[in-house]
């Protein structure tokens, strides 16, 4: 038996053709970011009122050109439920459900460039449309109040 090796040397792609390739890539597949603060970090700043996501926002970690220069395809907002209201404040279940609808407003707002998803269908839909799909993600398992009654109306 006979074996035929052929060596040559390995293809070396300059850093434009890697990113070339990953714009390329990033047209057809939609990036999915899993964690984001925005929401909470609006709420601190003062509601949804207090700051224009339109323009870019230096202070911010995401603002809707940053979504945009990152070829973002889909984002999950953190619905940030601090311990801390386990003792104080409104309850847990209660922070959480203005955490998202503060989430669902923000979307509202920027209908051009975001959209609600529930489903891989929607963002599928979302990302054709040329809009960064919105999902939500409870943070601080707390929030449920030790009640599967309260986990199925967040669901």
């Amino acid at each position: 038996m006979v074996v035929l090796l052929s060596v040559s040397p390995p293809v070396r792609l300059s850093a434009q053709d890697y990113r070339a390739r990953a714009v390329a890539i990033l047209k057809t597949i939609p990036l999915i970011d899993g964690h984001n603060d925005l929401a909470d970090a609006i709420r601190t700043r003062g509601g949804l009122d207090s700051v224009d996501l339109a323009v870019r926002q230096p202070k911010l970690m995401s603002d809707i050109p940053k979504l945009r220069a990152r070829a973002m395809g889909a984002q999950f907002w953190a619905a940030y439920v601090p311990v801390t209201t386990i003792d104080s404040g409104p309850h847990p279940a209660v922070y959480a459900l203005e955490q998202i609808d503060l989430i669902k407003r923000l979307c509202a707002k920027y209908p051009r460039d975001l959209a609600m998803a529930r489903t891989a269908a929607d963002v599928e839909r979302n990302f054709k449309a040329g809009k960064v799909s919105c999902l939500i993600g409870i943070e601080g398992g707390h929030a449920i109040e030790n009640s599967l009654g309260a986990l199925r109306m967040f669901a």
